[in-house]
């Protein structure tokens, strides 16, 4: 019982790093990604991602370091009063721990989703999208039995690595123009 309620909770506490990061990044790289494909230099635009997506993972490190060590600590000072008692801290303090390691994958998620959609790659994207989607029931059906809401929460956790990794192999293919690729 609350288990949807911890996922909540800790969402909304992986929401706040993750925005400032890795979003206000992506959103600030889109048009320097955009104007590198308009000139053919497709090559340049997804080193251009690279480099940047290991800023992006360094940076999240810190974050994701924080909630690893002070989870309980952030779960009870931002949620713990009236009827979210130790229990429930315990719950989401968990999930928290498990989905911190998803700011690392949405930081770099974030990157090449900018760049595919510089090149306009949308069936890249809705076909990684799909694939993010099985990975993420099959994951439930292989971990929610043993792990519960922990297993929910590595599932989110590898549906997510699975869709980015998968997004970096199809932008690294793409790497050159529709016309010269085959």
């Amino acid at each position: 019982e609350g288990s949807i309620a911890a996922l909540n909770y800790a969402h909304s506490i992986l929401m706040v790093p993750q925005s400032v990061v890795s979003a206000a990044l992506a959103t600030a790289l889109f048009p320097v990604l955009a104007e590198m494909i308009s000139r053919g230099a497709w090559r340049e635009a997804f080193r251009t991602t690279l480099r940047w997506t290991i800023v992006v993972m360094f940076l999240s490190l810190i974050p994701v370091l924080v909630m690893i060590f002070w989870r309980h600590e952030l779960v009870t000072l931002i949620f713990e009063r009236g009827a979210f008692g130790r229990q429930a801290t315990e719950m989401t303090s968990m999930v928290v721990l498990v989905l911190s390691f998803t700011l690392l994958v949405q930081g770099s998620n974030a990157l090449v989703m900018r760049l595919l959609l510089a090149q306009q790659q949308l069936r890249l994207i809705l076909m990684t999208t799909i694939l993010a989607v099985i990975a993420k029931v099959a994951a439930n059906l292989a971990l929610v039995p043993g792990f519960g809401l922990e297993g929910v929460a590595w599932a989110t956790v590898i549906a997510m690595a699975i869709a980015t990794a998968a997004r970096y192999a199809g932008a690294a293919w793409f790497t050159r123009p529709p016309a010269e690729a085959t």
